[in-house]
């Protein structure tokens, strides 16, 4: 090998051994760049909504006075079919009864002498007219027929019955102008009507029994308060001293101070053949002030249906207007 060969070997060689040892000047390292900041995201204060609202209700409306049409009538044995009940009837009777109380266009109205609902709503169609009756009374039952759009509840007041079998009270209690105003449906016993009634002898026996308890319901809604009206068939010739006026219009509680609305009249049903009213409608001290003026009737039969007496009735209805007041 020649020399020049070998010196540039050994040169190599002390070259390799130098970085081996750690000779040498080692270049400086350079520390990475540190990873970008992100830019934290704004705060975005928010203010909470309130929760919504209902709507705001307008304040109740007071209640409006109302103006009813009140009526009683007693029909003789009104049956529920053609020829039943106590007096039989062909259909076109039923439709001349109906076209009476077509015209009497009343609000609410007591009846007397009904054999049921049945019965009644052959007068007072059913698409007008809500119709109630006594649960006992047989064929001869005290009903309502009232305007559909009233609201009522009804009650039967068995001991007004007297006891042997005779006719219950019955209650209407009507909601109006935002009042309770009850009415009682009465038939009382036949056969007292007039003359001394003490004799200790049926049917006056019973009347006496029948007023008692009457009486007694007057006194006790007189004493709550109540505005109240009786209305029906007293079976009794009715004046100011009559011995069953006298019982039960006797201003004991101070509510129970009756008013009669066909007092002072005669009646002039079928051209006035009894003069003397055995049946009325009869207003408590807190009703009668609503009694409207003027508007006392009783509606006659026409003349020519004299001849047909018997298939309508031997009374005629009796019609009266009251207002009833919102309570104060």
């Amino acid at each position: 090998m020649s020399m020049t060969r070998i010196g540039h070997s050994l040169m190599t060689l002390g070259i390799v051994a130098l970085v081996a040892c750690g000779g040498g000047t080692q270049p400086p390292v350079t520390e990475p760049p540190p990873p970008p900041v992100e830019p934290e995201p704004p705060v975005v204060t928010t203010t909470a909504e309130p929760p919504e609202q209902p709507p705001e209700q307008p304040p109740a409306q007071p209640a409006e006075p109302v103006r009813l049409t009140l009526a009683t009538w007693s029909i003789t044995g009104l049956g529920a079919r053609d020829g039943q009940g106590e007096v039989p009837r062909a259909a076109e009777d039923y439709e001349r009864l109906r076209q009476y109380a077509d015209r009497l266009a009343v609000d609410v109205i007591a009846l007397q002498e009904i054999d049921g609902v049945e019965a009644a709503r052959r007068i007072f169609p059913p698409d007008t007219y809500n119709v109630a009756c006594s649960a006992s009374g047989g064929t001869m039952r005290v009903c309502f027929a009232y305007k559909k759009a009233l609201t009522a509840t009804t009650e039967e007041v068995p001991s007004i019955a007297g006891g042997d079998g005779g006719r219950p009270g019955f209650v209407l209690n009507l909601q109006v102008a935002g009042r309770t105003l009850r009415i009682l449906d009465v038939h009382l016993a036949t056969g007292c009507a007039a003359g001394n009634w003490s004799r200790n002898q049926d049917p006056c026996n019973s009347l006496r029994a029948q007023v008692s308890a009457l009486e007694e319901w007057i006194d006790a809604r007189a004493s709550a308060g109540e505005a109240f009206i009786v209305a029906g068939d007293f079976s009794r010739r009715l004046d100011a001293q009559d011995a069953l006026w006298r019982a039960i219009d006797d201003g004991d509680p101070e509510g129970a101070d009756l008013t009669r609305v066909n007092e002072g009249l005669q009646s002039q049903c079928w051209r006035g053949r009894r003069p003397t009213f055995t049946s009325a409608v009869v207003l408590g001290a807190d009703a009668a002030p609503w009694m409207v003026a003027d508007t006392f009737e009783e509606m006659d039969f026409d003349r020519q249906d004299a001849r047909v007496e018997a298939a309508l009735s031997d009374q005629c209805p009796q019609v009266v207007d009251i207002l009833v007041p919102a309570p104060e």
